[in-house]
């Protein structure tokens, strides 16, 4: 099950002794974002190991880094959920896997997850306050790109203009003296409000 509460396949990645009985059974392994974290959760089941699951990142998928470990051992609970937190995943994408060591030194990983992390809009609305023409300045020019509206709103949440142009100078002569929230979107979602 995901947050939102709805089934996901299940994946199931089985590692095996060369005497061929199970050694671990991983279940289930997701990433998602916490405010500027990632956690990483997985459930294994026929948890009997003593070496601990190691946490890879990469930036292109080809060049891993060990960034951290888990104690595998749990005694013998049938199933059992693991957590990791990357406090300081990189700005653009992530990728992650779970490195799974057995005997003789013998190892599996898990299916790759990735996470992309946009870094925040950087805009500026100037002036404040303003009487006829707000000027919207996006300091990354790779962003311009990105942005998909501009929305101004008023203190009821009301939309009162959208112009369409995302950044430059925009004519706001028409809208009453009084309090407005500029809303920049991105193409990705992100939103950045500016009162």
């Amino acid at each position: 099950m995901d947050k939102a509460g709805n089934a996901q396949a299940p994946l199931k990645y089985e590692y095996k002794r060369s005497d061929n009985t199970t050694l671990l059974t991983l279940v289930l392994f997701s990433a998602e974002k916490e405010d500027k974290r990632i956690r990483l959760t997985w459930l294994a089941s026929h948890v009997n190991q003593r070496d601990p699951f190691e946490i890879e990142h990469s930036l292109n998928g080809k060049d891993w880094e060990n960034i951290g470990s888990e104690s595998a051992y749990e005694g013998n609970q049938p199933v059992i959920e693991f957590s990791f937190v990357h406090e300081s995943p990189a700005v653009g994408s992530n990728s992650y896997r779970i490195k799974i060591t057995g005997a003789a030194g013998s190892f599996v990983y898990s299916a790759v997850k990735n996470v992309d992390f946009e870094k925040p809009i950087q805009a500026f609305i100037y002036p404040n306050a303003v009487s006829d023409m707000v000027n919207t300045q996006v300091d990354d020019p790779d962003d311009i790109s990105k942005l998909h509206a501009l929305n101004i709103y008023d203190t009821a949440g009301n939309l009162v203009l959208s112009p369409e142009s995302t950044s430059g100078s925009i004519d706001v002569d028409a809208l009453k003296n009084g309090f407005y929230v500029v809303q920049i979107l991105k193409r990705n979602g992100q939103i950045a409000p500016f009162k």
